[in-house]
């Protein structure tokens, strides 16, 4: 094509519809009339298109379409080149994607599935791994309890490691909202001698934009609910002093929880709920006749409270003497022998009894004492006494015959022996 017909082309696509001159901008004389030509050619028309209208009177704006005409064709020229080069790079930052595939993409990420995460966060923490647990939760993710102090997750999933802690799931909900309930156990838990004291937690899961875990572990723990029950608390109380810099209270214990707290607390759960100190403390109990604790005593005559099986032996001038093989303390319980000596042996003509006794313990303290109680070492006497005592008015319970022991009734029963050991 000759560079005349190119021009030619050029002018008659000019859309402008005004008449004017442009001999500023035109590098040659037939350039400009060919341009002329088609401007008042289009003017005509127009003014035949349109009669009401105003004809503009010829000036600037002209000139400025005719230039923005041809930075049109330079755009379109440069276009077509790099069409025909290579294609764009589709990660160059500068090129957003469309808003819809944005939209698509953060639902996507939203509506994630978190519980293979959640199975991974789970088992790390079983395993005792707290580098593997942290490495899959995001920096959005809360582990602290709905009362107390901040809780880094670093420290507070390092304090449940420590004290053995196991999540038990019992149920997941697998579709949004993504939820799960477990029950922990520890073995904080089974050292305090409440293996099967479970804690529920109840989170709900999400993902954040780089896949990892969020979630508030603890914000709906029960706060009726402590790490350990509430009779267990002489742990926290044994532990005050000995550790000021752990800021011990109570019903939860170290604030804030560390793993060098649940170091600190395994320890002292090994120190007060060791068998030796507990029959130490038993011993003493029995030597003020006290019960301190202790729930029931089992005796052949079905369980009883212990304060008032103790108030009856202080009232029949007892003395008592327990022996206990700490090293056989198994499954929570300490095999003892307990002697006894009474005003009512006395009366019998009986030396001291001894008695199989088994203590069960937790907590840190004898809680339960299972015993026969006896007042003679011959069986046969033993046996025709208390069955004696049954036909003595206020010795048995008022709906059954099973014997009471008490402060109140310990006089009727040093009458009953002196009666019984009279009448032999």
């Amino acid at each position: 094509m000759s560079e005349q017909e190119t021009l030619r082309r050029l002018i008659e696509a000019n859309p402008y519809p005004g008449g004017v001159g442009l001999r500023s901008s035109s590098p040659s004389d037939a350039v400009i009339s060919l341009i002329e030509e088609r401007t008042r050619t289009m003017a005509t028309k127009e003014d035949i298109r349109i009669p009401g209208e105003a004809r503009k009177t010829p000036g600037r704006g002209p000139l400025i379409a005719a230039a923005a005409f041809v930075v049109v064709l330079l755009g379109v020229a440069v276009g077509l080149l790099v069409s025909a080069g290579d294609e764009p790079d589709g990660n160059d930052p500068a090129i957003d994607p469309p808003e819809e595939t944005v939209a698509t993409t953060v639902a996507a990420d939203t509506e994630a599935n978190p519980l293979p995460v959640v199975d991974q966060w789970v088992a790390a923490m079983n395993e005792g791994d707290l580098e593997g647990a942290l490495a899959v939760l995001s920096p959005e993710a809360s582990c602290d309890l709905p009362s107390g102090g901040i809780d880094a997750c670093r420290d507070h999933l390092g304090y449940l490691i420590e004290i053995g802690t196991h999540f038990e799931e019992s149920s997941c909900v697998e579709s949004p909202t993504y939820r799960c309930n477990f029950d922990l156990t520890s073995e904080l838990h089974a050292t305090m001698g409440y293996p099967a004291y479970t804690l529920p937690m109840f989170p709900t899961f999400t993902l954040d934009e780089d896949g990892l875990l969020v979630a508030d572990f603890f914000g709906n723990v029960p706060v009726t609910r402590p790490y350990i029950p509430l009779e267990a608390v002489d742990l926290w109380a044994y532990m005050q002093p000995k550790y000021p810099e752990l800021n011990i209270g109570q019903p939860f214990g170290p604030d804030p929880y560390t793993a060098e707290a649940g170091v600190a607390v395994m320890e002292a759960a090994r120190e007060i709920n060791d068998p030796v100190r507990i029959v130490e403390g038993l011993q003493n109990i029995l030597g003020v006749y006290a019960a301190s604790g202790i729930d029931t005593c089992t005796t052949g005559d079905g369980n009883k409270p212990c304060s008032e099986l103790l108030d009856f032996y202080e009232a029949i001038e007892t003395g008592l003497d327990l022996q206990c093989d700490t090293a056989a303390a198994s499954d929570d319980e300490i095999p003892c022998v307990l002697t006894v000596d009474s005003a009512i042996h006395r009366a019998l003509g009986s030396g001291a009894t001894t008695e199989d006794v088994t203590v069960s313990y937790r907590g840190g303290r004898a809680r339960g004492l299972a015993l026969e109680v006896r007042f003679s070492t011959d069986p046969e006497v033993q046996e025709t006494f208390v069955e004696f005592a049954r036909t003595q008015p206020g010795l048995t319970l008022a709906n059954n015959d099973r014997l009471r022991f008490s402060a109140e009734t310990a006089p009727l029963w040093m009458a009953a022996a002196e009666e019984f050991a009279g009448a032999r």
